[in-house]
């Protein structure tokens, strides 16, 4: 999975919807989200540099991030006796899936449209997606393809309602399967080959992580430096030691747990906090504003040096014009009704 890739992001179930029997949300979980956006700034303001390598050099646990965390909340919202009575949580979960499947196609016809895979003889629109089908929706990565990374949350989110049938058969029938079939995806991905398998099973790992019990995301925040400690420490490890297959999904776990527990320490009421809530909610959103804002930027002055001064002023206007549109946006949800509904519809 060491490759070029545009790091996830993936929207949870509707806050203002909360499912029958449905854990509460804690807001460390979207301030940790609203990190992980502004870290994708830096991401992919590498990925769209001349060195496109070193966005997975420095942040290499990005990529699997946002699907785990689709899958935890998949587990803590959805795997309880209640929901999983819920005859209309299986079709809002595909429903989803398949909403994602359509955007993600959406996207990369507009990208057609403006040049980003034409070549002379090669085709073009729908014509290209079909042609290169099985690449794009079946091995994925973002060498035929933008946007690459929904695809496996799609994945995931339409396998959701099976897992949540399986929760309800017995809760220990999830990890007795998921377990086996996530090392199986990282076995098999390993060397970037299948990255949508490769992303489904840091999906699985990350539904089987929502087990974890409600005290012990608690005690992350109250031993946050413990976390950063850990991830520290697990850095070093595999630098100087000891790698493995599944180096990139441990990173992004221990990172994960870091970021989460000095959330959970800092609460979302400092101006800092409030914000980073509020990106973190808008991820899907902001994950397409970014990369659609360096696209353009690419086209009309190429792409930039690393480390350059251009580079900072591009790195730091996208991250500011993506905040500025999330905020204009809740504005606007908070005060008309159809920019309300509208976002719903689309990314809720």
């Amino acid at each position: 999975m060491a490759q070029h890739v545009e790091s996830p992001v993936m929207e949870p179930p509707p806050r203002q919807a909360p499912q029958p029997g449905a854990r509460p949300r804690i807001d460390a979980l979207d301030m940790t989200k609203g990190v992980l956006v502004m870290a994708m700034v830096v991401y992919h303001s590498f990925n769209y540099s001349t060195d496109y390598t070193l966005g997975f050099k420095y942040l290499p646990f990005l990529p699997p991030s946002f699907i785990l965390i689709t899958g935890f909340l998949i587990s803590r919202l959805y795997f309880t006796p209640e929901a999983a009575r819920d005859s209309r949580v299986y079709g809002r979960l595909f429903f989803r899936g398949c909403r994602l499947l359509v955007l993600f196609t959406l996207l990369n016809l507009l990208t057609q449209l403006v040049g980003r895979h034409k070549a002379v003889g090669s085709p073009e629109g729908l014509r290209y997606l079909w042609d290169y089908s099985y690449e794009i929706y079946g091995i994925g990565g973002s060498h035929f393809a933008a946007f690459s990374i929904l695809l496996p949350i799609a994945y995931l989110l339409l396998l959701a309602p099976l897992l949540v049938l399986l929760y309800r058969a017995h809760p220990v029938f999830v990890p007795v399967i998921a377990i086996p079939v996530a090392v199986f995806c990282a076995i098999m991905s390993k060397g970037g080959d299948y990255f949508n398998l490769g992303l489904l099973g840091a999906g699985l790992f990350g539904v089987i992580a929502g087990y974890v019990p409600d005290k012990a995301l608690l005690l992350l925040g109250r031993y946050w430096y413990i976390a950063i400690a850990a991830y520290i420490g697990y850095i070093v490890l595999t630098h100087l030691v000891w790698q493995s297959r599944f180096d990139q999904f441990l990173n992004a776990f221990l990172a994960l747990a870091a970021i989460f527990g000095v959330c959970a320490a800092i609460g979302s009421k400092p101006f800092a906090g409030r914000e980073l809530l509020i990106v973190g909610r808008y991820s899907l959103l902001a994950y397409i504003v970014q990369i659609a804002v360096l696209q353009v930027l690419t086209r009309l002055i190429g792409r930039l040096e690393p480390f350059t001064v251009l580079f900072f002023v591009q790195m730091a206007g996208v991250g500011l014009l993506m905040i500025l549109m999330v905020e204009g946006l809740q504005r606007m949800r908070n005060r008309v009704a159809w920019i309300d509904a509208s976002y719903r519809f689309v990314f809720a």
